[in-house]
């Protein structure tokens, strides 16, 4: 029998395309972040592959911050069509990986951090990333269909010690009915936007950006200008678009036309974080404060009914999994319908103790007795009693079993996964009420196996210490992929340069802003010289394609060296006074547009000293000995109006600042 090509491709990819619903294409799976699969896993796992990277660095560098914004902690893959995709924010970039062999397929460069989880849907990735945007690309490519800016400018800003926009968009994208929601800005007083784009086109559908300027009551029961603050992965539930706030409970908004129903800040007082997790059919959701460990609140009203549950929940429409010192099965409605009951009680005495408080005083019974009733010690016992009833919640355990799931917990098919510092447990669930869980196997994972994930029958293992592993039901010898870095090795005459660079200006540490960029070189050499932070501009986005590749390989891509698109006649949108170091290398080539000006008004020359700081910025600028006297000669009246001084030097000149900015009433140095 005869087959046609397209039949047998057709055939061919029948039985090899992981089916649609074993994919895993969200962090935690699905909009609600249930975090649960009905896709079977093979009984017993081997490790297939493993990639090693690097551990993650957090945004967040204070230990509070870190305990209420784990987001980018680990990586946090997602899965579909037998690519695995995870996001770098370190060096500013999405990869997708072949989950049969773990190798990489594609790479993508954003103009900043990519912290959140991307999501994949119908063969396209969504991700949002520090420089305001998020990207639509091709999944079997990685190929740019659009882009969205969050933001209302090109503004840039220095913060978590890298040049990102200043409306960052940390609020990670979900996608529900061919609509993709995601959120910019972390600062309210800058405006916050939240978005509803169709996720086909980019279109926006709402837009809500009038919540960062609301007057309401802070954590500290007084009133300011300060909304939601977005920052974690954004949950839909039903008609319900949750957006966490961070260090906050999160608001929720109308997911259709992107009204806000409510926002607890001060009535929750300081609790909460970035993790969000929601259960439609119950009308819940999860929400982590200190050390991870999750309250249940009512996605109604956003009061919260069940303080301090347990961590990591997973979610279906009847029953809730929660690692509670063991693994506790719940049921689901019973838990809501009992935690409302227990709310109203704790009300009840809520009002009781206010009511007490006046009775300071006279006895008054018959006794003539006199005593005080202390507010703090209502309070005390208040608090108390409210913990007792809310400990409650335990009646509604189905089941308990003794395993460690500390740091994370999946479902898959008739199994949970539970990860524990130790390494990962499989729990085969009771088919029946008269049946009780039992401890499958359990398997030791180094590194601090910290998220799971499964898809395309497999098992994926996400490690603090920045690997991603694969477990699959074939035995075979593992592909281990160490992280590939080729050292740098900058040619003579850039080293030459940098060095004459470093020396005749005298800095070697700070922002250094590097302009005429040829083939990396110069970076590298700088980089490896010195201790700056270094962000290049090219106007060839090609060439910037290629320097981020270079650079990447090197291991010196993100954090220690950015390079950015400069559009001519524009420059970027660069914070005043950034630089302790500005190096033009190629300023002969401008020398005929040097004082041209741009749609502003602003001349070449203009835009490259903006950012020299004041007190002893420096700049180098490439130009012969033969022809500095004529730019100098040239810029005389720029130099004076700026309080800059110009110093010839044998490669090239160079430009302090020493004294205050123009304008500038008075500056300490």
């Amino acid at each position: 029998m005869k087959f046609s090509r397209g039949f047998t491709f057709l055939l061919c990819f029948l039985f090899t395309a992981p089916l649609p619903g074993s994919d895993w294409p969200m962090w935690r799976r699905d909009a609600n972040r249930s975090a649960s699969s009905p896709a079977d896993l093979p009984a017993a796992l081997h490790l297939l592959w493993e990639r090693i990277y690097t551990p993650r660095t957090m945004v967040w560098d204070d230990p509070l911050n870190q305990d209420l914004m784990p987001y980018d902690q680990v990586f946090e893959p997602v899965v579909a069509g037998g690519r695995m995709f995870l996001g770098f924010n370190d060096c500013d970039k999405v990869v997708a990986l072949d989950t049969d062999s773990g190798e990489e397929v594609w790479t993508f460069y954003t103009d900043g951090p990519v912290r959140l989880p991307p999501v994949a849907w119908e063969n396209r990735v969504y991700f949002a990333s520090d420089d305001s945007y998020l990207y639509c690309v091709e999944a079997e490519t990685g190929k740019l269909l659009w882009k969205f800016r969050g933001g209302p400018s090109e503004k840039k800003i220095i913060g978590n010690r890298r040049l990102l926009s200043a409306w960052p968009s940390r609020g990670g994208p979900v996608i529900q009915d061919s609509t993709v929601y995601f959120a910019a800005s972390i600062w309210p007083f800058m405006g916050t936007f939240i978005y509803a784009l169709d996720a086909g086109t980019g279109e926006v559908e709402w837009v809500n950006d009038r919540t960062g300027s609301e007057y309401i009551l802070q954590p500290h029961h007084s009133p300011a200008f300060a909304g939601v603050a977005p920052q974690g992965a954004l949950v839909s539930a039903a008609d319900r678009l949750l957006v966490p706030g961070g260090r906050s409970v999160p608001a929720c908004f109308d997911r259709i036309g992107g009204g806000q129903l409510y926002y607890h800040l001060s009535d929750q007082n300081k609790t909460g974080g970035s993790f969000v997790c929601a259960s439609a059919e119950v009308g819940v959701f999860f929400n982590h404060h200190r050390d991870q460990v999750v309250s249940m609140y009512d996605l109604e009203t956003g009061n919260r009914l069940v303080p301090e549950i347990g961590r990591n929940p997973v979610l279906t429409e009847t029953t809730f999994y929660l690692s509670t010192g063991a693994v506790s099965s719940f049921d689901a409605v019973e838990l809501k319908k009992k935690s409302e009951q227990w709310r109203e009680a704790s009300l009840l005495e809520r009002e009781l103790a206010r009511a007490l408080e006046p009775l300071a005083g006279p006895d008054p019974g018959l006794t003539g007795k006199y005593y005080c009733v202390s507010p703090a010690l209502i309070g005390r016992l208040h608090r108390e009693w409210f913990e007792y009833k809310a400990g409650r919640w335990k009646e509604s355990i189905l089941w308990e079993v003794e395993a460690d799931g500390s740091q994370d917990l999946i479902k898959a098919g008739g199994f949970l996964y539970a990860a524990g510092s130790k390494g990962v447990t499989a729990i085969k669930l009771p088919a029946g009420e008269e049946q009780q869980p039992e401890i499958a196997w359990s398997k030791t994972v180094r590194g601090g196996c910290r998220r799971l994930l499964a898809a395309g029958g497999r098992l994926f293992v996400s490690t603090l210490d920045g690997r991603i592993m694969a477990f699959g039901g074939t035995e075979a010898s593992p592909n281990r992929i160490p992280r590939r870095v080729a050292a740098a090795h900058p040619d003579a005459e850039a080293v030459v340069r940098a060095r004459n660079i470093l020396q005749s200006t005298g800095v070697k540490e700070g922002y250094a802003l590097v302009r005429g960029v040829r083939d990396g070189g110069l970076l590298e050499a700088l980089a490896l010289s010195s201790e700056l932070r270094i962000i290049a501009f090219h106007p060839d986005s090609a060439r910037v394609v290629m320097l981020r590749s270079r650079l990447d390989s090197a291991g010196l891509y993100g954090e220690r060296i950015a390079v950015l698109r400069e559009h001519p006649g524009a420059g970027p949108a660069l914070p005043p006074y950034l630089a302790s170091l500005t190096v033009a290398g190629d300023l002969p080539q401008s020398l005929p547009e040097i004082d041209s000006a741009d749609a502003a008004g602003t001349s070449y020359f203009e835009r490259l000293i903006n950012s020299v700081r004041p007190y002893g910025g420096k700049a180098w600028l490439g130009v012969p000995k033969a022809e500095q006297e004529a730019l100098i000669n040239r810029l005389s009246g720029v130099l004076n109006r700026s309080g800059l001084e110009l110093t010839p030097g044998d490669e090239g000149l160079v430009l302090t600042r020493r004294g205050s900015p123009p304008g500038s009433a008075s500056w300490t140095h």
